[in-house]
């Protein structure tokens, strides 16, 4: 059997050699490692740095935008006290444009007696689906007037009212009808 041999100062050389190895394999991996961690230091602080100015340019645009929106926020208040009338005639016209005159026409049409005709109207626009209305009617007698008011109740005609009476030198009688008159959606 063979004898271990514990002392280490036997062979110096040896000894030195494998703990230079070690130390120089050692030393290589921490060269590479710091290389490594130097290469990647050096590309993400320069993209943190395009990020930095990225998001620099971007707060530039956000407060660029914020004054162009306040700016342009206070000239359409300025145009829209300049304009309130013109913008209310305007609404005004399309809200009458929205109302059935042709529908409104007809049903009153339906309404008159044959032997009845209308003198005047004054029709006068609540809302774009309501109207009142003031017209003269000729009508042959109280009967036909009877008449008339029925079919205008029977028609969604509300609140009317004869107002003003009065007779022609033909004997027919002239009357004077308030209505109010909502169409149906």
């Amino acid at each position: 059997m063979k004898k271990i041999s514990l002392n280490l100062a036997a062979h110096p050389l040896r000894n030195r050699r494998f703990f230079y190895l070690l130390s120089a394999l050692l030393g290589l991996g921490l060269l590479v490692s710091v290389l490594f961690s130097g290469q990647l230091f050096v590309r993400y602080y320069f993209k943190a740095r395009e990020a930095r100015e990225a998001l620099n340019n971007i707060e530039a645009s956000v407060s660029t935008a914020q004054r162009e929106e306040k700016r342009l926020s206070s000239r359409v208040q300025e145009a829209l006290k300049k304009d309130k009338e013109k913008i209310d005639l305007v609404n005004s016209i399309i809200l009458k444009k929205s109302f059935s005159w042709t529908e409104f026409f007809s049903k009153l049409e339906e309404c008159l007696p044959d032997s009845s005709y209308i003198l005047s109207l004054s029709p006068t626009l609540v809302d774009n689906k309501k109207i009142q209305m003031r017209f003269k009617v000729v009508s042959a007698g109280l009967d036909d007037l009877l008449a008339l008011v029925d079919k205008l109740q029977s028609l969604n005609f509300s609140q009317i009212r004869v107002e003003n009476e009065d007779t022609n030198p033909q004997g027919q009688l002239i009357l004077e009808i308030s209505v109010s008159y909502e169409r149906t959606l």
